[in-house]
């Protein structure tokens, strides 16, 4: 994973956009989120679906930093089958820098700008 991510910076950075990018559609646009939801869990109850949308929606994040204690419970939990995992340190298994600098560029403000149109 590490020699892509060297070897292909662009297109990490595409991918982790497009990726912010579906986040905020979600968060803003409720209506065709819910008809999507519905559509391809092949829901018919809209109250069912909203009541999953309303939750969800508060999880998720602007920028999806990695949480280094959630990498420190799944280290945890595969440590029984894999014992590496115990004494691994959350920090070997994520960078952040693409999406600091896809924040500190204003990705996310152009979003919420284009929405306001």
């Amino acid at each position: 994973m590490g020699s892509f991510i060297k070897s292909h910076p662009a297109t990490v950075e595409r991918f982790l956009k497009g990726y912010i990018e579906s986040l905020h559609f979600v968060r803003t646009e409720k209506e065709k989120s819910l008809a999507a939801i519905m559509s391809y869990l092949r829901m018919k109850d809209r109250a069912r679906a909203e009541e999953g949308y309303d939750y969800y929606v508060e999880l998720m994040p602007v920028m999806p930093y990695a949480s280094p204690r959630g990498v420190q419970t799944i280290l945890e939990f595969l440590a029984h089958r894999q014992p590496k995992a115990a004494s691994a340190r959350p920090e070997e298994f994520y960078d952040m820098s693409f999406l600091k600098r896809i924040e500190e560029s204003g990705f996310t403000n152009m979003l919420s700008a284009r929405r306001r149109r």
